[in-house]
């Protein structure tokens, strides 16, 4: 799916705008929009591609679509049961049988062993009431789409509600079902693994707050059926909540069809396919063209009754910074121990390494270590290492990649690196000292914060563990997985930070918080004992 975002799309959408151009040459040279609509894959991939930023005019504050609807395939992806363990298998096809592709399509060509045995598989496989193909049990005419339907639903999950689409359609499954891509299955997995979509190494380089503002603040549709049997309808109601916390002056449209699963939606017929659909798929685009042309009206809001008044738009909620913390994905590491040279009381600088996560939460703003329960903390740039870039020579210097961001799209490492003062009056206790290193993420919030950003503070004012319940239900912080643990414990005597590298030169320095000076790693700012303790409540 990343190459479809940043190569097909951009490609499809550019030939639609030069092809409006020369058919419209009145327009001149003005940039042109279009409205789209994508069901699953394509939903996933265009999504992936506005998010990339592919689908924007250099420079500009506006992109190439004027209004997009996402059906099925969310932003925010809770695969059901079966997705969760169909998709998985694509890795066992293509890593260890070596299976490139499945073929969905039944009318193909004829079937291998290994189809004609998956085949019968599939139909021994229970139905629910009302889900059986129109002529299944016919044994004597062929019939490809019926077929093609036990594969979708064996291979996938089940794509559809029979009663929702025409015979004659179904007899055409066969036509609409090509073949399916085993990594395409895999990187499906490891988006519904990430509960978001990810790139093809499962990084979270698309769905964040940072590429929501700036890429998809146009008027957006949420199409999703209730009985979505592939991907849950909580993956609409997330993607919903969280479009809505990021850009709370455009809300998206939901559009839940009732009694509809996946496919359907697309390729459904009869009167609710009219009303929970259809209908309010031409509202919303027909509100989405007055938005653009300025006027004062809202896209998020359903159709009025007959003969009632457009609702206003609702003023946005306040919105305002907030902080929390994450346990690292791998860390705390010690690395290296040296002796602290210069003046000031004796002790070590030993080197820590985390590797950030930023597989759930928003990109981190800084690292932060805090040796022992309570006191200041220190903060420190985030690394993100390019993994596509080859060393030819020694390693990059730290500087390279401190507070870098890679492509949207660009596979990458987040790691924090920090030199900690630890010195031997610490070291001399009965007890275990305890350094704690974590990453902290800032967001916008719904929730207006207790106080404002204090001058020369390094982060936005923490969630406190009093708020974060209300926070959780009325979705006013990004979604997060579990954290894990997230310090590192050091023995209390010297001798467990004997130095095994040579010694700092004796003209280096360090400034009052303990960070060395002029060091490429260090993080502009303070954090006060008080937000520290509330970053790490959350956190645990």
């Amino acid at each position: 799916m990343d190459d479809i975002a940043e190569f097909d799309i951009p490609g499809a959408v550019n030939r639609v705008i030069d092809t409006l151009r020369k058919e419209n040459p009145d327009v001149g040279d003005d940039d042109l929009q279009i409205y789209a609509y994508a069901h699953c894959v394509g939903a996933a991939s265009l999504a992936m591609s506005l998010l990339g930023g592919y689908l924007h005019y250099k420079g500009k504050e506006y992109g190439k679509l004027a209004g997009v609807t996402f059906s099925q395939m969310q932003a925010f992806l809770v695969g059901s049961k079966t997705a969760q363990m169909r998709l998985q298998v694509g890795g066992i096809l293509r890593d260890a049988m070596g299976i490139e592709y499945l073929r969905l399509s039944a009318a193909e060509r004829e079937p291998t062993v290994m189809e004609s045995v998956l085949d019968r598989l599939f139909a021994s496989l229970p139905v629910d009431e009302g889900e059986h193909c129109p002529h299944e049990f016919d044994r004597f005419t062929p019939r490809p789409g019926i077929c093609t339907c036990k594969r979708m639903s064996g291979t996938i999950s089940r794509l559809l509600k029979h009663k929702r689409i025409k015979e004659e359609t179904h007899d055409r499954l066969a036509v609409y079902f090509g073949r399916a891509n085993t990594s395409l299955l895999v990187h499906g997995g490891r988006c519904v693994a990430n509960e978001r979509l990810v790139n093809a190494d499962g990084q979270n380089v698309y769905v964040t707050d940072e590429n929501i503002r700036q890429y998809l603040h146009l008027p957006v549709a949420i199409l999703h059926g209730d009985e979505n049997a592939l991907f849950h309808v909580e993956s609409a109601h997330r993607t919903i909540e969280q479009l809505s916390r990021v850009n709370p002056d455009l809300k998206p449209r939901a559009i839940i069809a009732e009694g509809f699963a996946h496919f359907d939606c697309t390729i459904g017929v009869g009167l609710d396919m009219h009303k929970q659909i259809l209908d309010p798929m031409r509202h919303f685009y027909s509100v989405a063209w007055e938005w653009n042309k300025g006027e004062s009206v809202d896209p998020s809001l359903p159709e009025p009754e007959h003969g009632a008044p457009p609702a206003p738009p609702s003023a946005p909620a306040p919105t305002a910074m907030r902080s929390h913390a994450r346990a690292p994905l791998a860390g705390p590491v010690i690395g290296w121990t040296r002796r602290k040279a210069g003046p000031g009381a004796p002790g070590f600088v030993v080197r820590l390494w985390i590797e950030v996560d930023e597989t759930l939460a928003d990109k981190a703003c800084a690292v932060v270590t805090r040796i022992g329960h309570s006191g200041p903390a220190q903060t420190w740039n985030v690394h993100r290492v390019p993994l596509n870039a080859a060393w030819t020579d020694n390693p990059l210097p730290l500087t390279t990649f401190a507070d870098a961001h890679p492509p949207a799209g660009e596979p990458y490492v987040a790691i924090g690196i920090a030199d900690v003062e630890i010195l031997d009056s610490q070291l001399s206790g009965q007890g275990s000292l305890t350094v704690s290193m974590f990453s902290v993420h800032e967001f916008l919030s719904k929730a207006a914060p207790a106080t404002e950003r204090l001058a020369g503070h390094a982060f936005a004012p923490p969630i406190t563990l009093k708020e974060l319940p209300a926070l959780i239900r009325e979705g006013k912080i990004p979604l997060g997985g579990v954290g894990r643990a997230s310090s590192a414990s050091l023995l209390s005597h010297p001798g467990a930070l004997q130095p095994l590298g040579r010694t700092l030169a004796t003209a280096a320095e360090t400034d009052g918080s303990g960070a060395l000076a002029g060091d490429p790693m260090a993080w502009p700012g303070r954090l006060s004992e008080i937000d520290a303790n509330a970053l790490i409540e959350v956190m645990k």
